[in-house]
């Protein structure tokens, strides 16, 4: 069989699954190890046997030809009390022209031999990430000339319990960065420095996350002023009560298109929203994508009157909360201060639009938000509370629009059934348009939807176009009578 057919049949291989086909012969030794799925994702853990770590790290190099692949090493506290060999590291400056997207998680005393390895030009490289795990004592430093300062596609950088070189330095290869993430170890008090937001002078996006203790800001120059006003997304992840309103003291974040606190007091949250321009806005209560693997919660506040602009203004408070469905939101250090503020009728007389979250639904009840004021309502169907409309409860009055999402892209399966009933108990009077958007998909019979929707439209996804019920292909809708 020729070694193209051989290939497709491999395709429904893992990693592991592809090494014991390649011991079945040649042929198919030669079409495992050129299948993206041995070379393009490496994952580098130099523990046990060095020997056979270094046997598949090169074996894996060398197989991809020089493509674009992702690499992540990381060499833990375990491994610093042994030095990697010299072909480790060679190994790796080879990879750094070829690399895609890097990953290093890497202790103090290896940092040295580190920046060896990556001093050489990353022609390929969009996205850096370094995690230093590092002792309390030490932390290790960023080189002014990484990559030789030649990492011209370099557009994303993540450094995490790590220093920036002193501000009058420049990092050539950080000169097109857009996105920026720095996060601080408690350890590294008094180490973190708004000004290093001067060594992307390119930055669109800042990620900043102090730890608790952290001190106010001091004043800015000039030059690290423009900088920061320049951005189009600034997010404070800040255990330091306060610190964006003293930030405010130094710099108006009015003019930030995309504002996010983690942890805000009441007097940030009201300030942040008075950033926003008109009267009305638009509500999102979400958790955080993926939901399996974080108990992050998010209120979005969005200005209806940047709906026009390229860039529409956004107001997003959020925290990591352990368990926070469960705990129906008791113990979140910073609910107290959102609940000033939404229990205020006040701000739900100015909210037009709302997307809620179904595992997240009784978090409104705590604010009794007035559903009547709303003119459209989207329902986002997530993990946690599987496909089910049952329970939700509101009364909406007349509505122009009410959707169905879902949280990512996993599909989503709802009878019609539900969401009869759901309108039912929460609409008044006939909703303009029910829309559905994939991968969620109603089943069962709908035409009892024409009762309360005078409209019924899905879309496919990207690139389609908004369609009737009657339009729509069945693999986004699918009837009673399809399924008998």
């Amino acid at each position: 069989m020729p070694p193209e057919l051989w290939a497709l049949v491999m395709d429904s291989l893992d990693y592991d699954e592809l090494i014991l086909a390649s011991q079945t012969c040649q042929q198919w030794r030669a079409v495992a190890f050129d299948h993206p799925t041995f070379w393009r994702d490496v994952q580098i853990f130099p523990r046990g046997p060095l020997p056979s770590t270094l046997y598949w790290f090169a074996l894996r190099l060398d197989a991809g030809k020089h493509r674009p692949l992702t690499l992540a090493v990381t060499i833990d506290d375990v491994d610093a009390c042994k030095p990697l060999p010299d072909e480790f590291y060679a190994l790796l400056r080879t990879s750094v022209s070829s690399v895609e997207k890097l990953r290093v998680g890497i202790t103090t005393v290896n940092f040295a031999r580190l920046w060896q390895a990556l001093n050489a030009p990353a022609a390929l490289l969009r996205a850096f990430t370094v995690v230093g795990l590092t002792s309390e004592l030490d932390t290790p430093c960023i080189p002014p000339f990484i990559f030789e300062g030649h990492a011209p596609e370099l557009r994303s950088v993540r450094l995490v319990g790590i220093e920036m070189p002193a501000t009058e330095l420049a990092v050539p290869a950080f000169a097109r960065i857009e996105k920026v993430r720095l996060e601080v170890y408690p350890s590294m008090f008094g180490v973190f420095d708004v000004a290093w937001i001067s060594h992307f002078p390119s930055a669109k996006s800042l990620a900043a996350y102090y730890p608790q203790g952290h001190s106010s800001p001091t004043a800015l120059n000039d030059s690290v002023r423009q900088r920061i006003l320049a951005l189009y997304s600034l997010e404070l992840g800040i255990d330091h009560r306060g610190f964006a309103l003293e930030l405010c003291q130094h710099l108006s974040l009015s003019c930030i298109p995309r504002l996010t606190l983690l942890k805000p007091i009441h007097e940030e949250v009201r300030m942040a929203l008075n950033h926003l321009e008109g009267s009305l806005y638009e509500i999102a209560i979400l958790p955080h994508v993926p939901v399996d693997l974080s108990d992050t919660f998010t209120i979005s506040v969005v200005s209806t009157a940047s709906r026009a602009l390229p860039h529409r203004r956004c107001r997003t408070f959020k925290e990591k909360v352990k368990n926070y469905v469960n705990t129906r939101y008791r113990g979140a250090s910073w609910l107290p201060h959102i609940n000033l503020l939404f229990h205020d009728m006040s701000l739900w007389t100015r909210v037009r639009s709302l997307t809620l979250a179904t595992s997240l639904w009784h978090a409104i009840t705590v604010w009794q938000p007035v559903f009547s004021f709303f003119t459209e309502l989207c329902i986002v169907i997530d993990m946690r509370s599987g496909e089910r409309l049952a329970g939700l409860e509101c009364s909406c009055g007349t509505l122009e629009l009410l959707s169905l999402r879902s949280l990512g892209d996993d599909p989503r399966t709802l009878n019609a059934s539900e969401v009869l009933s759901f309108a039912e108990q929460s609409l008044s009077s006939p909703c303009s348009t029910l829309r559905v958007h994939s991968p969620v998909v109603l089943r069962g019979e709908t035409r009892a939807l024409a009762q309360y929707f005078r409209r019924l439209e899905v879309y496919e996804g990207r690139g389609s176009s908004w369609k009737t019920f009657e339009e729509a292909s069945t693999g986004i809708l699918v009837r009673h009578e399809d399924l008998a």
